[in-house]
């Protein structure tokens, strides 16, 4: 049963996207690209297509409708990290090479915007870091999640550091944010892929997600900006498990 309503889940989650791509190629084709419009179209599709996989997002906090240049952040469990950011923040993404090559969902992010970074590679983090900067200093919005990879551990991992020192170099705002799963299915970890790990999560017929959006937050020193959201982020993410009940997530090793 559970297979039969992931299988279902997948053709309509593909359909819907096809229909989204399709309109906003349209609009494209007659009027031009226009980036607010292509990020409004997929902010539009995000709230369209979570109730439809049976995510029911809670969420804590609010963020302004238009922030201008900003550095949205969050912490890094899953594929669904930026999509529940998203829903809410009009920004583009920083996301792993391997995204281009999922079917249909790399055509979508492309058009609506997307900076993509292989991490293994010195060239594409510095092209990655360049882009950033360019889009913050042309009064756009990045989402990344410094940590790099996804995890289990109740606190995050070490932040990677070169988008706070751009932050803080260009008197850029970070809205931290704490993003936490009622379901452990939803970690993306070790040698997922893609295909096989949606059969398995949307099998569930309800895929909790709590969220905390935190306040603005600003520092000279990119350093101090660092830890102060990773600060916030560890704090809300153990207040969201605390609440909810989340005990399969892992302490560090290090803690």
């Amino acid at each position: 049963m559970r297979y039969l309503l992931a299988i279902i889940r997948l053709l309509i989650f593909g359909g819907i996207l096809i229909f989204f791509i399709g309109r906003l190629l349209i609009l494209s084709l007659f009027s031009g690209h226009n980036e607010r419009r292509a990020m409004l179209h997929r902010r539009q599709f995000i709230r369209v297509i979570l109730p439809v996989l049976g995510i029911r997002v809670h969420v804590q906090g609010r963020l302004p409708e238009d922030t201008g240049a900003a550095l949205f952040v969050s912490n890094h469990r899953s594929y669904l990290d930026p999509v529940v950011v998203l829903h809410d923040a009009l920004a583009h993404p920083v996301a792993k090479a391997e995204v281009a090559s999922w079917p249909l969902i790399s055509q979508g992010v492309r058009l609506t915007g997307i900076i993509f970074v292989q991490r293994d590679e010195q060239g594409s983090r510095v092209a990655a870091r360049k882009a950033i900067e360019q889009n913050l200093l042309a009064g756009k919005s990045i989402f990344i999640c410094p940590e790099g990879t996804t995890h289990i551990y109740k606190k995050t991992v070490e932040f990677h550091k070169a988008a706070f020192y751009l932050a803080a170099a260009h008197d850029v705002p970070v809205y931290p944010t704490a993003v936490e799963y009622g379901e452990p299915d939803a970690a993306f970890i070790g040698k997922d892929k893609f295909l096989p790990h949606f059969m398995k999560l949307f099998g569930h017929w309800k895929i909790p997600i709590y969220v905390s959006f935190g306040p603005p937050l600003k520092n000279s020193d990119g350093g101090k900006l660092l830890q102060a959201t990773q600060n916030w982020i560890d704090q809300a993410g153990l207040e969201l498990q605390a609440k909810y009940g989340l005990n399969w997530l892992e302490d560090r090793p290090t803690d």
